[in-house]
C-alpha cells in the first residue's frame, strides 16, 4: 500500500491530467452522439445557444425564444467572453463541450483543496471522486447551462480561502458572480463561514457586501428588461406569497406545511442521493455544508420542491462545492477520533473501509449517473430511420431564415438570429406571463411536431397559468397560419412543415362527400365515432395511412390514436393526435365524412407491416428526465375507447 501511495505521489500530475482528459473525451463522445441523435429536447441548449450566437455577432443577449433579451431571464455577463470562444466554431456542440471541459477542470481545485491537508495521493482520490460523481456527470449530459462555469471559480475561491490569500479569493468570488445572479447565495455564505472560522473582518464583510450588492444590481438589470418589471422566476414562490414579507409570514404561520415538505419522500430522497456518492461523510463537517444552505432553500421552497429530479439536472450545480469541501474535510475529522473507535479502524486502517468507500462512489456513479443510459440510448438503441427523417426536415430550412421549431429540432436550428419555439406559438402565451405570443411577422417556416402536440395536453390543459389558452390553441394556430399565407409543403413522420407564401403540397385533413374508390371498408363504431375505412400508400421511408371517419355526436375530449405495427419479427407503437392535433375531433362536423392522414415511418427491418389502431384519451401525463438526461413527455394513464381495430 505504501508503494502505491509513493507511486501516486510521484505521478499525481500525470494521473490527474489523464483522468480529466479521459472524462472530457468519454463524455465528449456521449454528448456528441446525444446531439446527433436529436436528444436535446429541454429547450435550454437552444435558448442559450441562440443568445451566445447573437452575442458573438454583436447582438448582445438577444433572444427571440424569450424575447427580446435573455436579460429578462438571468444576468450572465460571462456570456460575453464565452461568445468569443464560441466564435471559433458557431455550433451548439461548442457550448456542450465547453461545459463538459469546465466540469472536468473543476477536479483541479478539488485536488488542491485536498492536497493541503491530506497529501497528493489522497487528493487524487478526491479528484477522481469528483469525476465519478453522478451529479457532475448528469450536468455534463443534461442540456447546456451557464451555471456550471461558476464551479471552477467557487472551488478556487475556497482554495485561496484555505490558504488565507484574501485578494485571490475575492477575485475568484467576483468571477463566479459574473456567471449568474444566484451564485450570490454561495458567495454570501463565504462571509458566514469566515465569521464561524473567526477570520479577520475583511473576510466576513467582503463576501457578504459583494454578494448583496451584486444580487440587487442583477435584480435591477433583470427588472429593467422584464415586461413585468420583476424577476419572472418569482412565480416558483408564489404559493408562499407575492412579496418577501408575505413569504416570511407564511413560513412562520404555517410551520406544519414546511415540516411536511421537509419530511417528504422527494426531499429526503434528494438529500440521500446527494450524500450517497460521497458515503455520507460530509455530515461529519456540517460547517462547510452551510455554503449550500441558501441554495437548498431556493430549491426546497420552490413550487416543485426538492426531489430526485434535482440530482439529474443543472439544479444540483451549486450544491457540489459545499458537498465536496465537507467531504475533503471529513477525513481530517475522522483522524481526530480516538484510535480505539471502530469507525477509525474501518475507514482509515482496514482495507474493507476503503472498499466500502470506493464501492459507494462507483455504485452511485453507475446507478444515479447517465453513463449506462447514455450508452444504451445513443449507441445501441438509436433509431437511424427516425434520425434520417429529422435531418431531412432540417435540410428544408435554409440557413439563417426565421423558423418556428419543435422541441427536438430547436437546438439544431438555434444558431440563427431569429428562431421561435413551437410550444409558445401553440399555447399563444409567453413563459410565466399572461402576455400573448403571436406568430412573428418575419417567420418563413413553421415546423409542427404532432408528437409535441400530444405532450401539450399534459403540459398545458390543467395548468393554472396556461390552461385557459389551451382549449382554443388549435384553432388559433390554424388562423395564424392562414393569415400569414403558410402552406403545408411536407408531412413526414411526426412533422408538418409550413412555408410562407406557398401552396399546400400535402393534405392531412379534409371533409369529403363520399368515400373514394379503393378504400378498405371497416365500419367500426367507437363512442360516437365511426371508422368507415382506410387506405395505405407505401413510400420509400413511410407508410401514408388515410383513415375515414364519421362523427355521430358531439365530442369534447381530445382523442388520440395508438397505431401498432406488427410483422413476424417486430412490433412498434406510434401515438398520433386525431386530425394531426391542429384539427381536433371537437371541431369536426357531425355526420360529415372526415379524412385524416398519418405518416408512419418504416424501419429497415420492418418493411411489410400490419396495422391496428386504438382510440384513447389522456388521463394523466408528465415531464421526466430520461436515463441519458433527455427531457421526455410521457403519458402515464390512458382511457381506451373500445378494442383495437385491425386494418
Amino acid at each position: 500500500m505504501r508503494g502505491l501511495f509513493h507511486f501516486l505521489d510521484k505521478r499525481h500530475k500525470i494521473i490527474l491530467f489523464a483522468s480529466i482528459t479521459l472524462y472530457c473525451v468519454f463524455f465528449g463522445v456521449l454528448i456528441t452522439l446525444k446531439y446527433t441523435n436529436f436528444r436535446y429536447t429541454g429547450m435550454d441548449l437552444a435558448i442559450i445557444n441562440q443568445v451566445v450566437f447573437n452575442t458573438s455577432n454583436g447582438n448582445w443577449f438577444a433572444s427571440s425564444i424569450h424575447p427580446p433579451t435573455y436579460l429578462n431571464d438571468h444576468f450572465n455577463p460571462v456570456i460575453i467572453p464565452l461568445s468569443w470562444l464560441f466564435s471559433l466554431y458557431r455550433h451548439a456542440l461548442t457550448l456542450l463541450h465547453l461545459q463538459n471541459i469546465a466540469l472536468a477542470i473543476a477536479a483541479v481545485p478539488i485536488f488542491l483543496i485536498a492536497k493541503k491537508n491530506l497529501g497528493p495521493s489522497v487528493a487524487l482520490f478526491f479528484s477522481l471522486a469528483w469525476l465519478l460523481n453522478p451529479m457532475v456527470q448528469n450536468i455534463s449530459m443534461f442540456e447546456f447551462h451557464i451555471l456550471p462555469f461558476a464551479l471552477v471559480f467557487i472551488l478556487f475561491a475556497f482554495h485561496f480561502y484555505q490558504k488565507n490569500e484574501f485578494w485571490k479569493c475575492i477575485l475568484m468570488l467576483c468571477l463566479s458572480l459574473l456567471v449568474r445572479e444566484d451564485v450570490s447565495l454561495v458567495v454570501f455564505m463565504f462571509g458566514v463561514l469566515a465569521a464561524i472560522d473567526k477570520k479577520e473582518k475583511k473576510w466576513v464583510l467582503a463576501p457578504i457586501t459583494l454578494s448583496l450588492l451584486y444580487f440587487f444590481f442583477a435584480m435591477q438589470i433583470i427588472g429593467a428588461f422584464s415586461e413585468s418589471g420583476a424577476y419572472k422566476f418569482q412565480i416558483y414562490y408564489s404559493w408562499l406569497g407575492n412579496s418577501p414579507m408575505e413569504i416570511v409570514a407564511y413560513i412562520l404561520t404555517h410551520p406544519h406545511i414546511i415540516l411536511l415538505r421537509f419530511f417528504s419522500f422527494g426531499n429526503i430522497g434528494m438529500i440521500l442521493g446527494m450524500l450517497l456518492p460521497v458515503a455520507f461523510l460530509p455530515i461529519l463537517r456540517p460547517k462547510f455544508l452551510l455554503l449550500a444552505v441558501p441554495v437548498y432553500l431556493q430549491i426546497f421552497l420552490g413550487s416543485g420542491g426538492a426531489s430526485g429530479l434535482i440530482l439529474k439536472t443543472q439544479y444540483a450545480t451549486l450544491f457540489l462545492p459545499a458537498i465536496f469541501i465537507a467531504f475533503v474535510y471529513s477525513l481530517d475529522t475522522i483522524k481526530t477520533f480516538p484510535k480505539n473507535k471502530s469507525i477509525v479502524s474501518l475507514i482509515l486502517h482496514e482495507p474493507l473501509g476503503k472498499i466500502i468507500l470506493a464501492t459507494s462512489i462507483v455504485y452511485a456513479s453507475v446507478t444515479l449517473g447517465p453513463v449506462t443510459g447514455g450508452v444504451w440510448k445513443n449507441i445501441y438503441n438509436r433509431n437511424p430511420e427516425r434520425i434520417a427523417v429529422k435531418k431531412e426536415i432540417i435540410s428544408l430550412i435554409p440557413a439563417g431564415v426565421p423558423v418556428v421549431a419543435p422541441y427536438d429540432l430547436l437546438a439544431h436550428l438555434s444558431s440563427r438570429k431569429y428562431i421561435y419555439s413551437a410550444n409558445y406559438f401553440f399555447i399563444g402565451q409567453q413563459q410565466f406571463t399572461q402576455n400573448a405570443y403571436f406568430l412573428p411577422e418575419n417567420t418563413e417556416y413553421v415546423i409542427v411536431s404532432v408528437s409535441d402536440i400530444v405532450s401539450y395536453e399534459s403540459q398545458y390543459k390543467n395548468h393554472p397559468l396556461y390552461g385557459p389558452n389551451y382549449a382554443g390553441a388549435a384553432e388559433r394556430v390554424r388562423a395564424q397560419l392562414k393569415e400569414n399565407s403558410f402552406g403545408l409543403i411536407r408531412a413526414q413522420d411526426e412533422y408538418l412543415v409550413y412555408k410562407k407564401d406557398s401552396p399546400d403540397n400535402e393534405n392531412v385533413f379534409s371533409e369529403i362527400h363520399e368515400l373514394p374508390r379503393g378504400v378498405t371498408r371497416i365500419n367500426e363504431i367507437r363512442d360516437g365515432l365511426v371508422l368507415l375505412g382506410s387506405s395505405r400508400k407505401k413510400k420509400e421511408k413511410t407508410d401514408e395511412i388515410t383513415l375515414y371517419w364519421k362523427k355521430t355526436k358531439d365530442i369534447s375530449d381530445a382523442l388520440y390514436l395508438e397505431f401498432s405495427t406488427r410483422d413476424k419479427k417486430n412490433s412498434d407503437t406510434v401515438i398520433r393526435p386525431m386530425g394531426s392535433g391542429l384539427h381536433p375531433v371537437s371541431e369536426w362536423g357531425n355526420e360529415a365524412i372526415t379524412q385524416t392522414r398519418y405518416s408512419i415511418i418504416k424501419r429497415r427491418d420492418n418493411k411489410e407491416q400490419e396495422y391496428s389502431v386504438r382510440i384513447f384519451t389522456i388521463q394523466s401525463g408528465g415531464m421526466f428526465v430520461d436515463s441519458d438526461r433527455d427531457v421526455t413527455h410521457e403519458i402515464l394513464k390512458k382511457e381506451y375507447l373500445g378494442k383495437e381495430i385491425v386494418f
